[in-house]
């Protein structure tokens, strides 16, 4: 791999509004479901 481009847009509080749920679907990109995996154990 020669580089990665990351767009991301998950702040603290849409990690914490995706945790309680009330979406029709969960996260559908595998970027971000990594990215809220990270900030779910890294905090």
């Amino acid at each position: 791999v020669d580089f990665v481009t990351l767009h991301c847009g998950i702040t603290k509080k849409t990690l914490q509004q995706i945790r309680d749920g009330g979406r029709k679907m969960n996260i559908v990109s595998r970027g971000g479901s990594l990215i809220f995996a990270w900030m779910s154990m890294t905090g």
